[in-house]
């Protein structure tokens, strides 16, 4: 399914896609099957614990919001998270841009702490899309940003 998101970003939108098929595999996959791409400089940017650890957040809130794990499980293993050294021009190209979601492949800017990133943001768009058909770009399903917003994971001082 062709998210609306897409619709005028063409050319984002072909050069990650184009890079999802190129190149070496995946820096690591998750439990959940989420293929994460470190671009960047840092390896230590993010490790497959911590993605681990914000994807368990993020299933426990869908499924506590009624999304069927099964089915959520199914979407998370398509996911694609491309971790970036830095912020990016978002699609619009008038502001720069944390994370954005393309389908099953998310852009996400490092941070100082892997959880105060939008890693957690962005695959709850794609499982919004993917369960329900929306990814909501207006962030109306209220219930699922409190959750999102008050992920309790931190890094150590």
């Amino acid at each position: 399914m062709r998210s609306r998101r897409a619709v005028g970003r063409a050319p984002l939108a072909a050069l990650a896609v184009a890079l999802a098929g190129c190149g070496p595999g995946p820096s690591f996959v998750t439990d959940h099957g989420v293929q994460v791409y470190l671009e960047t400089q840092d390896p230590a940017a993010l490790d497959r614990s911590q993605a681990q650890r914000m994807e368990d957040y993020l299933l426990e809130g869908v499924v506590r919001l009624g999304y069927g794990k099964d089915e959520s499980l199914r979407c998370l293993s398509q996911a694609e998270v491309r971790f970036l050294d830095s912020t990016f021009t978002c699609w619009d190209g008038q502001r720069s841009c944390a994370g954005e979601q393309w389908d099953e492949v998310l852009l996400v800017a490092k941070e100082q702490c892997p959880f105060a990133s939008a890693y957690v943001h962005e695959l709850a768009h794609w499982l919004q899309q993917c369960v329900h058909g929306d990814y909501d770009p207006d962030h109306q399903e209220t219930a699922l940003w409190a959750w999102v917003n008050s992920c309790p994971l931190r890094c150590e001082e």
